[in-house]
């Protein structure tokens, strides 16, 4: 609670901790936040201070608690009312009807950061199950017939710019879920196999229901669709490490708990925006330790960029420069000393 209570005064030179009577009235106790200071002085007289901005601050609960919008159902992560501090990630609010963090609301489109540390509602809205929100536009007798002879494909003139590479039936099955399905269970699938690996059964039946069809197909679909988004991704991450191996990388995992979470956020952004920018932060991460998980890689490497080399007893690699100076290989990788990668 750093800045929340402050004392100012002389300090009291008695070797007694209580104040004496003629150097109380001198000491003064500020107290307060989110805009409302309390001033307290020796003499037991408080003065209140109020300061009220003009501007529309979503980093502070007292601008928009209240507010009909998404933003409006901010709570903390155990439900409770935000006193006084900035929105986290970690926080809460109600889209369609289920409480979800932050982080997934904004990789749902649903919220958008706004650019000063604080959040803003986002250009995606909450549709009603079943029922799409736009009419789609009348197709020619051409697109019509290539529509039934593959009901997966992706409409002409209907292509959604994304950031990673999909192909186009994995990219039109996504779209075909999104507008059958509602936005609860769209997180809950992505959830499920961020943290179960799948989607969970209770999720499918719930996702059927929405799209008005049995689990059996909504399963097929859903497995489809996770199938297309892995691989894609995998190959997205892929190609920004030289060698890649799942195995190692897996191994990686297991010992490196913070690059977990940032593996929960690439997967959560890549299946809902295809976004990619968190990919090069883990790839960075990996690349720093590959040494450990990858060392025949990293030393083929090496020898190709015409890099000596030496493995320590731990198994980690030092690299020698040009001018004859040895480096850890992380320390090479982090500040970019190795000009090959």
């Amino acid at each position: 609670m750093s800045g929340w209570y402050n004392a100012e005064g002389p300090i009291n030179p008695t070797p007694s901790n209580l104040a004496s009577e003629n150097t109380a009235h001198e000491v003064r106790a500020v107290v307060g936040g989110g805009g409302v200071e309390l001033t307290f002085d020796g003499d037991g007289n408080a003065t209140m201070k109020q300061s009220l901005s003009g501007g529309y601050n979503v980093s502070s609960q007292e601008t928009y608690q209240g507010r009909n919008d998404i933003l409006g159902t901010a709570r903390d992560a155990g439900n409770g009312v935000i006193h006084a501090r900035p929105l986290t990630n970690n926080d809460t609010v109600d889209v369609g009807g289920m409480r979800t963090n932050i982080a997934t609301a904004i990789s749902l489109g649903f919220l958008e950061r706004d650019g000063n540390g604080g959040y803003r509602e986002g250009s995606a809205t909450v549709a009603q199950p079943g029922k799409p929100e736009a009419a789609p536009a009348p197709q020619d007798q051409t697109q019509d017939e290539a529509q039934q002879e593959n009901p997966n494909a992706a409409p002409e003139g209907n292509e959604q710019p994304t950031e990673g590479a999909v192909d186009v039936n994995t990219e039109a099955l996504a779209a075909k879920i999104a507008e059958t399905t509602s936005p609860q269970s769209q997180i809950n699938m992505v959830e499920s196999v961020i943290h179960q690996g799948e989607v969970i059964p209770r999720v499918i039946e719930r996702m059927a229901k929405d799209a008005g069809m049995e689990p059996d197909e909504m399963g097929e679909q859903v497995e489809a669709l996770h199938a297309g988004l892995y691989q894609a991704g995998v190959e997205e991450f892929a190609s920004r490490v030289g060698g890649f191996e799942n195995e190692a990388f897996d191994r990686f995992l297991t010992s490196d708990r913070r690059a977990v979470e940032m593996v929960q956020d690439v997967a959560r952004d890549w299946a809902t925006n295809r976004g990619t920018s968190g990919m090069d932060d883990l790839a960075d991460r990996y690349l720093e330790r590959m040494d450990q998980f990858q060392p025949d890689e990293v030393k083929a490497a090496l020898d190709e960029g015409e890099y000596g080399h030496t493995v320590r007893p731990d198994g980690s690699i030092l690299v020698t420069l040009p001018d004859g100076t040895e480096v850890p290989w992380r320390v090479a990788v982090r500040q970019q000393l190795i000009t090959f990668l």
